[in-house]
Formats: C-alpha cells, sequence, structure tokens
C-alpha cells in the first residue's frame, strides 16, 4: 500500500456511500438475479453476513457462563425461531494506477486512478427476505417484542402487514425438486421452508438461501460477521444442517465449512482497537471519519465503489450511509449515554436526547483534533462540501438540524455492508502487506492471523476460538452433506458423474471388472445382483458402452487382442490405407504449456524396421499374451515393433517398407497417426515398450483403436455437431 503526500478532494468517483444500493432479492425477482449472485460470490474476496432474526426466547442461557450452556441455549433458539432475513455483502480487492488497493463491492474488476486505497465492495448487498413457517399465526407468536417493535420502526405500527409480505415473497430456504408422481397426502410432500438435513427431494442448484450459503462454502471464502456467535449457529441449523449436540463438534464443523477462516468485527474491536464501543453502527461511522482523516493526511486509506446497476429497478433500494461532519458551534449538542455507549436506549424514540451516530461522534471528538479536520475540511470546499474517501460520499459540513437520526433504519443488507467495510477499512491499515486482487484473501501472509477464527462471546473477556482439535470430530450431518452436496468440487467421483450427465458413450478394454471398481468406487454401492447392475448401467450410459477387446475377438477375429499389440498393429494398418489412399484418421492434441510440470510427453508411434531386421527373435509368449512371466530376464525381445515385424513377415510388409523409404530419403515418416515420425531404422535403436503403461497413455490407446474401427467400419461419417449415434454409424 503506497502512501500518498497530495490529497484532492474526490468529486468524481461511480458510486459513493451517499448512495450504498441494496438489492431486494424475492421469489418474484431471485431467478432474475441469480446469476448475479453467484457471479458476485465468484469474484468476492470476503463475503459479510448480517442476519435478521425472529427472536431469541428466553435470554438466561443465551448468556450463561458455560459456554457449551450458551451453545445449548442458542441452538433451541435456532431451532424454534426463524431466520427473518440475510444480509450479504460481497467484497473484492482491485489494484489501481496509484498501485493501491482497492476494495471492490462491484462483480467487475474495476482500476481506479485516484490515491487512496480503493475497497470496491460488491453492491450486491442482498437483503434476501425468508420465512421459514408455513403457519402465520404461529411465525406471529414466535416473533418476540424487540422485533415487533422493530417492525413497527419501519412500517408505522402495520407489522401486520410485514409479517404477510414476509410469509407470501420470501425467498426458500431451499427449493424442492419436481416430486415424483405418487399418490401421497399434501402433508407426505416435503416443504420447501424446512430446517436441518437436506430433504429426499432437494434441488442442489435452483435460487435458494440454502444453495447461496452452500456456494459461499464451496468457494471458500472468509465470512465476516459482527458478534458472530448467534449468527453462526442459526445458519448453520436453518440454512446447512442439523445442529451438532455439543460446541465442540459444531466448532469442528466450522473449521471445515470455512477453512480461510471467520472474522469477528466486534472482537477485532474489542480485543485488537481496544476501542471503548463496539457496536456495528458506531464502528462503521467512526471508521469512516478515520478514513477521511488518513485521506487528508495523505495516508493509506479505502475507496469504495459500486457496479453499475439500474436506477429504474424496483429492486433496488438506494441509502444514504455517509457521516456528516458538524461544524465547530454544534458540537456541544446533548445525545442519549445510553445510545451513545451501546447502541440502543430503552425510551427509544420517546427520548429527548439525541440518537445521531453523527452527534455522538461529534462529542467523541469535541477536540483539537476534531476542529482541526473540520477546517481542513471547510478549506477543501468553498461549499462546505466534502466528497468522502470513505466511497467519494458528499458528506456535508452542515448544521445538526438538518441530520436526522439514523435509528432504526438498520436492515440486513446495509448492516452486512457496514460489517464488510469496518473490516476492510481496518484490513488497509493493519495488514503487513497488500490484498493481491489475482490470488484468495490469506490472513496469514497479510500478518492479521491473530484476528483470524477468533467469535465475541458476550460477558466474557476471552473469544470463542475456531481451531482443529485431535479430540472433536466432525458432525456425521456434516459429512454426508459434504458428501452428498460437493458436486462442483474437483474429484474423481466429480468427473464420473460429469461424464454420465453428459451421456457420453465410454470406451474400454476388456471392461466387466474396471465397470464394477467404477460403480463402487466413484458412484455408488454395488447392486446385490448381476442384473440389478446390467439395469443400472443401461440408464448411466443410455449412449452405449464400448469394449474395444470384445470388438477385435468377435468382430475382427483378431488371434491377439492385448491392448498394446491393437494400438500398435492400428498405426501401421492406418500408415498403409493412407498409402494407399484410402480413409484413415489423424491425431492432433491441444497446445499445451511445454513448461508445465504437470504434462508427461510420450513416444507412442510405431517404429517400421528394415527388410534385414525383419527376422529377430521374439519371446512367443509375449506376442501372444501381452506378458512373460520371466519378464525382464527374457533374453528374447518383448518389444512390440519387433513382433509386428515378425507378424507382417510378408510381400505386404516388403512393399509397404519400399513405399515408406519412396516417401522419405531421410527414413522418416510422418505418421497419420498423429502427425508422429516414425522412422525406419534399426531394431538396436528402439527398446522394448514392455512397462512403459500408465493409465493415461492406455486410455488413449484403447480411444485409438475404437477411432480407427469407426473411420474404416462405419457406412457413415460421424458428424462434429452430433452426438455419437449407433442408429447412423451401424
Amino acid at each position: 500500500m503506497s502512501h500518498q503526500t497530495e490529497v484532492e478532494v474526490l468529486s468524481a468517483h461511480t458510486s459513493s456511500l451517499t448512495t450504498v444500493p441494496c438489492v431486494q432479492l424475492s421469489v418474484n425477482n431471485v431467478t432474475h438475479w441469480w446469476p448475479h449472485v453467484l457471479q458476485s460470490i465468484n469474484a468476492s474476496h470476503f463475503v459479510a453476513i448480517d442476519l435478521e432474526l425472529s427472536g431469541l426466547g428466553a435470554r438466561d442461557r443465551l448468556n450463561a457462563k458455560k459456554i457449551d450452556e450458551r451453545y445449548e441455549g442458542v441452538m433451541s433458539a435456532a431451532k424454534s425461531r426463524s431466520i427473518v432475513s440475510v444480509g450479504l455483502a460481497f467484497f473484492s480487492f482491485c489494484a489501481n494506477d496509484c498501485n493501491q488497493t482497492i476494495v471492490n463491492n462491484v462483480c467487475d474488476t474495476k482500476y481506479g486512478t485516484s490515491c487512496e486505497t480503493n475497497v470496491n465492495s460488491k453492491p450486491l448487498l442482498s437483503n434476501c427476505i425468508s420465512d421459514c413457517v408455513e403457519d402465520m399465526n404461529r411465525f406471529e407468536r414466535l416473533l418476540d417484542t424487540q422485533l415487533m417493535d422493530k417492525l413497527d420502526d419501519h412500517t408505522n405500527g402495520c407489522n401486520g402487514k410485514t409479517l404477510l409480505l414476509i410469509h407470501t415473497l420470501g425467498l426458500w430456504y431451499a427449493k424442492e425438486r419436481p416430486v415424483p408422481k405418487l399418490k401421497l397426502p399434501v402433508t407426505d410432500v416435503p416443504n420447501r421452508y424446512h430446517r436441518g438435513n437436506d430433504t429426499e427431494y432437494e434441488d442442489l442448484t435452483a435460487p435458494s438461501l440454502r444453495n447461496l450459503i452452500s456456494e459461499i462454502i464451496r468457494q471458500k471464502l472468509p465470512i465476516v460477521l459482527h458478534n458472530g456467535f448467534i449468527d453462526l449457529i442459526f445458519l448453520y441449523q436453518n440454512l446447512y444442517s442439523d445442529l451438532p449436540q455439543d460446541l465442540q463438534t459444531f466448532i469442528a464443523d466450522l473449521v471445515e465449512l470455512f477453512p480461510a477462516g471467520i472474522l469477528d468485527t466486534k472482537y477485532i474491536a474489542d480485543f485488537h482497537e481496544r476501542l471503548n464501543r463496539s457496536y456495528l453502527e458506531y464502528l462503521f461511522y467512526d471508521r469512516q471519519r478515520f478514513n477521511i482523516e488518513r485521506s487528508l493526511q495523505g495516508k493509506t486509506c479505502i475507496d469504495i465503489t459500486f457496479p453499475l446497476l439500474s436506477n429504474n429497478s424496483l429492486d433496488i433500494e438506494y441509502k444514504d450511509l455517509s457521516t456528516k461532519i458538524s461544524s465547530e458551534s454544534d458540537l456541544l449538542v446533548d445525545v442519549c449515554d445510553d445510545y451513545a455507549n451501546h447502541g440502543w436506549c430503552r425510551l427509544k424514540n420517546s427520548c429527548y436526547r439525541s440518537h445521531n451516530i453523527d452527534h455522538i461522534l461529534n462529542k467523541k471528538n469535541r477536540s483539537k483534533r476534531m476542529k482541526k479536520l473540520i477546517k481542513k475540511l471547510k478549506k477543501k470546499s468553498e461549499e462546505h462540501t466534502i466528497e468522502s474517501t470513505s466511497g467519494g460520499d458528499n458528506s456535508s459540513v452542515e448544521s445538526i438540524n438538518t441530520k436526522q437520526s439514523k435509528q432504526g433504519a438498520h436492515r440486513a443488507g446495509y448492516d452486512a455492508f457496514m460489517t464488510g467495510y469496518y473490516f476492510a477499512s481496518y484490513l488497509a491499515v493493519n495488514a503487513k502487506s497488500r490484498p493481491l486482487p489475482s490470488k484468495p484473501l490469506n490472513c496469514k501472509s497479510l500478518g492479521i492471523s491473530a484476528i483470524v477464527n477468533n467469535i465475541y462471546l458476550t460477558g466474557k473477556d476471552q473469544p470463542l476460538r475456531v481451531t482443529a482439535s485431535s479430540f472433536a470430530k466432525t458432525s456425521t450431518n456434516h459429512k454426508n452433506k459434504t458428501e452428498y452436496e460437493d458436486l462442483t468440487a474437483p474429484s474423481l467421483r466429480n468427473l464420473i458423474s460429469e461424464i454420465i450427465r453428459q451421456k457420453l458413450p465410454i470406451v474400454l478394454h476388456n471392461g466387466f471388472i474396471d465397470l464394477i471398481f467404477l460403480y463402487q468406487n466413484l458412484y455408488s454401492d454395488l447392486p446385490q445382483d448381476l442384473q440389478t447392475f446390467i439395469a443400472d448401467l443401461v440408464e448411466l450410459f443410455p449412449a452405449g458402452i464400448l469394449d474395444t477387446k470384445y470388438i477385435a475377438d468377435f468382430h475382427e477375429r483378431l488371434n491377439r487382442s492385448y491392448l498394446e499389440y491393437l494400438f500398435y498393429d492400428r498405426q501401421r494398418f492406418n500408415i498403409e490405407r493412407s498409402l494407399q489412399g484410402k480413409t484413415c484418421i489423424d491425431i492432433t492434441f491441444p497446445l499445451l504449456s511445454n513448461n508445465s510440470l504437470d504434462i508427461e510427453y510420450k513416444d507412442l508411434s510405431t517404429k517400421i524396421s528394415s527388410e534385414s531386421d525383419l527376422l529377430v527373435d521374439v519371446c512367443d509368449d509375449y506376442a501372444n499374451h501381452g506378458w512373460c512371466r520371466l519378464k525382464n530376464s527374457c533374453y528374447r525381445s518383448h518389444n512390440i515393433d519387433h513382433i509386428l515385424n515378425k507378424k507382417n513377415r510378408s510381400k505386404r510388409m516388403k512393399k509397404l517398407i519400399k513405399k515408406l523409404k519412396k516417401k522419405s530419403e531421410e527414413h522418416t515418416i510422418e505418421s497419420t497417426s498423429g502427425g508422429d515420425n516414425s522412422s525406419v531404422e534399426s531394431i538396436n535403436t528402439k527398446q522394448s515398450k514392455q512397462g512403459a503403461h500408465r493409465a493415461g497413455y492406455d486410455a488413449f490407446m484403447t480411444g485409438y483403436y475404437f477411432a480407427s474401427y469407426l473411420a474404416v467400419n462405419a457406412k457413415s461419417r460421424p458428424l462434429p455437431s452430433k452426438p455419437l449415434n449407433w442408429f447412423s454409424n451401424p
């Protein structure tokens, strides 16, 4: 992160904290926004999460001294209460021309030219309204008075209408696949608003809150919360799986779910920054002012930009979250001490003192430093308006009378953004190195590992440490879900599943055993009887299963049908057809990096010896069966080219050698089996290929033989744009 000595007042940013967008997702628009949500997840370096809950129930166990009892209390609440809304804010880092960090709230990677640490936060603050209870009366009974009061603040007392909207427009916790046509009562059909474990009919690709959280887990993103103990438990129970019965197992699951780390901004504020106040609203607006001050001093700061979204969309709400710095004469306004210290006041709106967070911050900063800041801001703008570096905010130097209280303006989406903003700002100042836009966020390499996986616990002088323990194993539900749901992670099982989904024909050599092993190890437990196994294969591979050993033995009636023999014999056959001007095949490969250590190259071309070398002594056992019990101690040749030379000790072979010599004075041919440089050379320069087999090369040999067979025997030419069809190519 570079430091600039000159800082200009920003005035031309794409977006600012005066207009922070929040996309409201519901059942009516989730299909439209779902690709944008997935794109935001894929482009993010971290995601901030906030939940609005229908309540927590009795408070006695929620603040129990023993952490295990506290976990049990919150678990009970998570199973009886609901998540009303989920707020998500996606952040990504970008690099600008000034070589500074940008945290981007945008899907597109943006490169700025300002001299600040730019933080692009993804405007996709997704405030997803959801409801998991079918019975409206039951849902209303479970609402705590605190939530009812909050609904009153938002709706002028019309909370019944709000409840109805939550119930009718709420985004699915999960969505089921089409239920099979079974004659079942309606009550037996799985409910889409279920908690806990996945149902039998779970649709893992449909737009839903459960799949959204699963995608964040699959991308292995760090998550950022504020006072996140309760939120983590509710997230797990409502949108992932049934909670484990003990805390240590829950922690073990969290370690696997979020390997990149869990960050708690309340823990950071209390234990690392040692702030006197650490409620979210205070942290966010105080951090804005700190950011402005660092910008005016030419120090590292952050800049938030948002993506360009349609201003006409009714799905997007915009809100002014910028701080307003008052003039010197207004620094002595009377503020509510309870609200200033804790972020809440029991008198609520009836309190005659100010709950305005800017007034609270003005009182806190009633100092020479604050007065100097105001003077600098006035000097920067004759109109007493500054463009805040915390996103290019238009933060007016104005009277307190023009600023209304922000109390009651919270929503899950905006709270998630505030949480992410505070963490991004902390990162810009405290990270030892600059976050790289092209790499995942690595807290250890940034030198901030001390704040990772520490969850704030109310009333405790130590956080909950989310670390792996040799004494705690992950839960069975988590293991089952991981195996069932992780359909996109790179794995052999998913690779085979993708081949099955694409309905591709598969080609094997002597494939009976291979099919059984594939099924048991990479698909499912084998059926108990052969006929059921065959029935499964018919459904798994509707385009067909081809066995090259069967083709060689029963259709081509060859005397030898081991794979190595078929491959090299087919190469020679292909060369001969090419010289005769007949149909043959040509193999080409994609251009791959020659410098990659992951790629092995091998010469698989056939070498056709001169006439004088046709009488070399070959091993009959190896020639007939592809193996010899003497192995390397056998004095006879196991070289497949020598074996083929012996087989082709005929006028045809001699004619082929003459043609090849005529084709190349240098005695080198370009084999039509892939452009191989097959030299007409002495047998002494050709080493035995025995023992050179690998699964990858054997698979290639199998496919080559089948492709060559197809080129010669198919009645019509396979079409590149269409799947292989045995009826059109019998």
